[in-house]
């Protein structure tokens, strides 16, 4: 059985990698709506 520091610790890891890989799906998502905006204008 892990102690709670190496359990809290790997939970904070978890949680930064998550939140990165929200915050690049999010900005590639924009960069897609952004993009079919353009060729719709266009």
């Amino acid at each position: 059985m892990r102690s709670y520091i190496s359990i809290r610790n790997i939970m904070v890891l978890v949680f930064a990698v998550s939140y990165f890989a929200a915050v690049y799906l999010g900005q590639n998502m924009k960069l897609k709506l952004l993009v079919e905006r353009v060729f719709l204008i266009s």
